[in-house]
């Protein structure tokens, strides 16, 4: 494509393609890019390269044209011509360089024949020619200067003139031949005028129905009708302009009815999906809830399974194993009974005993239940301590009942708050003791079960106090 441009301060006009635009924007670049390695080539090139860089970024430079800039002046004011424009200008270059020779003995009727005739061959310049060797010897002539403006306009015959893109009525041409007119001839280029305008009128508002007809057509929406209603109103009486206003606005209403009635729809289809949500994540979480709890549940009851089994397996086990197992429940089902009754069998052999003598406690010999596992230390017999080895306490529904050593070398019966003690190896020993101390002193046991009717023996588990947890030793 070429532009053609011209320099509203000298007049200068020049022009260029968009081959050019692209070249320039080219060069433009390169020589860029040959600037940039300039620099690069200053921090770690040699001087060789810099030097090679500068040409070539000079060369480029000399080639970019700033085509929006009068060659002449090299004012930033222009302007771009138009088709119009353009072919005006180029009439008038045309015009510049042609003169013509007429005979003297030509009369005006003969000239205006033979520049009637150099229009209708499209000779431009020599029909211009001759109009102005006419208006030498006769300046008034109209018809002379509506041929001029024919041939101003390359129209090749006058009734051409109504079927020009533009009035024309501002030209100077036109302006003297309407003015030396007689009444017919300016009702005639009046009319062409009228003509032009009425035509431009019609193919405008022709366009601007058109534009409305594809925005009706397009619309959707409220707004999208609107605005194609409101095309219509600016050219309100031509064509069917007015009803397809009407039409386009009762088509808005039907669109923002439609569109209230989705918008419910979608308000209620969330609401609803809101709903399903809202019920799904409730059963989830219900899951969820169910699931924990049933794995506590579970795990519960493993555990208190666990303990029980642990506590009535009839072998050797630890008590304070047994408490920790039961604690582990939760409180689950009877766990707390378990570990009462735990307790209760180490608050029941804790602390020293005395023997009785004739009902009286005698302060002089005594046992201690707590010095050593398994062991129970016997004082004020002997010299020495006597001693009874591997103790084992039998415990019937929670309570001790009875105890005795490894075999049954010393056999311990409880009734109430007395231990009755029968020693087969030192009769010194045999006798009814009684405690000395409160409940809670440090006391060891260990426990032991039997195969039926839920019989434990205890011995050596060690009690800090009775509300202190229990260690396995």
């Amino acid at each position: 494509m070429e532009h053609r441009m011209r320099c509203k301060v000298c007049g200068k006009i020049w022009c260029f393609t968009d081959q050019d635009l692209k070249e320039n924007s080219s060069n433009s670049l390169m020589s860029g890019i040959a600037a940039i390695g300039r620099i690069a080539s200053a921090f770690g090139g040699t001087t060789a390269q810099q030097h090679l860089n500068y040409d070539i970024m000079e060369r480029n430079q000399a080639k970019v044209v700033d085509y929006y800039q009068c060659p002449n002046c090299r004012s930033k004011d222009v302007v771009e011509l138009s088709e119009e424009e353009w072919e005006e200008v180029q009439t008038q270059e045309s015009f510049a360089n042609v003169r013509v020779s007429v005979n003297a003995s030509a009369t005006t009727e003969a000239l205006l024949t033979r520049i009637k005739l150099l229009l209708e061959d499209k000779d431009w310049p020599n029909a211009n020619a001759y109009c102005d060797a006419v208006l030498d010897a006769e300046p008034e002539s109209a018809m002379t200067y509506v041929y001029k403006l024919m041939a101003e306009l390359r129209v090749p015959k006058q009734a051409d003139l109504a079927n020009h893109k533009v009035p024309f009525d501002t030209k100077p041409n036109y302006q003297k031949a309407v003015r030396f007119a007689d009444d017919s001839l300016r009702q005639i280029l009046n009319g062409y005028i009228a003509h032009i305008n009425e035509r431009n009128e019609r193919e405008r508002l022709d366009g601007l129905y058109n534009n409305a007809c594809a925005a009706m057509q397009q619309s959707a929406t409220e707004e999208a009708y609107k605005n194609a209603a409101s095309l219509f109103a600016v050219i309100k009486g031509h064509k069917d302009a007015d009803n397809l206003q009407a039409e386009c606005l009762r088509k808005a209403e039907q669109a923002r009815l439609e569109a209230e009635r989705k918008a419910t729809e979608e308000k209620a289809a969330a609401a609803v999906k809101a709903k399903k949500i809202t019920i799904i994540a409730a059963i989830i979480i219900v899951a969820i809830v169910a699931v924990v709890l049933i794995s506590n549940f579970v795990k519960q009851s493993n555990a208190y399974n666990a303990a029980v089994s642990y506590y009535h397996s009839g072998e050797e086990i630890d008590l304070d194993d047994a408490l920790r197992m039961f604690r582990d429940c939760d409180f689950y089902k009877d766990d707390e009974t378990y570990c009462y009754e735990i307790r209760g069998l180490i608050d029941q052999l804790d602390g020293e005993y005395v023997r009785l003598e004739n009902g009286v406690p005698d302060e002089s010999p005594y046992f201690d239940l707590a010095p050593s596992i398994e062991y129970v230390w016997f004082y004020g017999f002997s010299e020495y301590r006597e001693s009874a080895n591997g103790l084992v306490w039998l415990v019937e529904d929670g309570q001790v009942i009875s105890g005795y050593t490894e075999n049954k070398e010393y056999i311990f019966t409880i009734v109430g708050d007395e231990i009755h003690v029968e020693s087969k190896v030192n009769n010194d020993i045999n006798g009814t003791y009684v405690s000395r101390h409160a409940k809670g002193a440090k006391i060891r046991h260990r426990v032991y079960q039997s195969s039926d009717k839920g019989v434990h023996s205890a011995a050596a588990l060690w009690h800090l106090t009775k509300s202190v947890k229990f260690r396995y030793i």
